[in-house]
């Protein structure tokens, strides 16, 4: 993925931030002009649900520049009237990753 440079201290070279919370009435229009206050964006989505089209309650920028992202997940955020959670964007496979290991389900007898 392009998007993100694996480095020493991790994702430090994102340049695409998860935003959270978002209200339902919130679009991409919305939130594109909101995060493009503090710099150019390469990408901008509010995520939907496949059947039902309705917004999920979060979505993502991507800034042209890492050192935009970094500096915006460092300030709090009101989108629409209310005030969203917004940190780095981790890809999915790096955040299952962490995840502890799943401990073997128990024998019949230890139940």
């Amino acid at each position: 993925d392009t998007r993100c440079a694996m480095g020493n201290r991790g994702y430090v070279e994102s340049r695409k931030v998860f935003v959270g919370g978002l209200p339902r009435e919130s679009t991409t229009e919305s939130l594109g002009a909101h995060f493009g206050q503090w710099g150019e964006l390469s990408d901008c989505v509010v995520m939907m649900d496949r059947v039902t089209q309705a917004p999920r309650g979060f979505g993502f920028v991507m800034y042209a520049e890492p050192s935009i992202a970094q500096r915006v997940v460092q300030l709090q955020h009101v989108v629409d009237g209310r005030q969203v959670e917004v940190k780095i964007a981790v890809p999915r496979a790096v955040e299952e990753a962490k995840l502890p290991p799943q401990l073997p389900p128990l024998a019949p007898a230890l139940r």
